[in-house]
């Protein structure tokens, strides 16, 4: 059975799959007929469908994690010409996943040739992101009554968007892709003995399945361009 440290999460043994062949008995006659295997490693051109079924039975999601330490300086322009902004600076902890799900694969994703498999993995994404231990450390001044809860909500925002630069800045994409392709080349090795190539699709690379990877702005706020502060948008 495969084993990966990190964010492998397997959901049937390969040595099941290797025990594919099996023998059927004939009542009466005791004659033992071979059945095929999952994948028969003999094969010229071994099947395209049973070598995809077997790579998703057994590596569902393929994932790298890292985590971050998080730091904001949000401000929210309010008042006539911005008399009433004011600011604050937040930190935290951010923990983000970037995974490869093999459920996205299908038999177009496979080739054989001179036997050599090639195969196409799906481009990774990032999964999860999760921030915690996030608080504010400090307040501007300020003349007027603000909200403070609302800035802290939309450094909330800034910050799940700071994880994830990390992520992309630490390559915690290219670290899933080399895990996936690994799996795989060790697992086509152990079902068929055959070499394998991977290549790798760009096509969704970085996309964020995890809504709070990517949170949206609350509706009528916006960034202004000079110092990408909040501010109100006008109704």
């Amino acid at each position: 059975m495969f084993f990966v440290i990190s964010g492998v999460f397997w959901t049937k043994s390969a040595l099941e799959i290797l025990g594919g062949i099996f023998l059927i008995f004939v009542a009466g006659l005791g004659l033992g007929v071979a059945g095929a295997a999952v994948i028969n490693a003999n094969s010229a051109v071994p099947n395209a469908d049973s070598l995809l079924r077997s790579i998703q039975d057994t590596a569902t999601l393929v994932t790298e994690k890292a985590t971050y330490d998080v730091y904001v300086s949000s401000g929210i322009i309010d008042g006539f010409k911005g008399a009433n902004s004011y600011s604050g600076e937040f930190t935290g902890t951010g923990e983000i996943h970037a995974g490869i799900d093999f459920s996205d694969m299908t038999t177009e994703n496979i080739h054989y040739e001179n036997g050599v498999y090639n195969i196409q993995i799906p481009p990774p994404k990032f999964t999860t992101c999760v921030l915690s231990n996030f608080k504010q450390i400090s307040r501007s001044a300020t003349l007027f009554l603000v909200d403070w809860n609302r800035l802290y909500d939309l450094a909330t925002i800034d910050a799940y968007n700071s994880v994830t630069e990390q992520g992309v800045e630490g390559k915690l994409l290219d670290l899933a892709e080399t895990k996936a392709g690994d799996v795989l080349v060790n697992l086509v090795s152990d079902l068929t003995g055959k070499n394998t190539e991977i290549t790798y699709s760009q096509e969704g690379r970085g996309e964020k399945s995890d809504p709070r990877c990517t949170p949206d702005f609350p509706n009528g706020w916006g960034k202004e361009d000079l110092n990408y502060n909040w501010i109100k948008l006008p109704s």
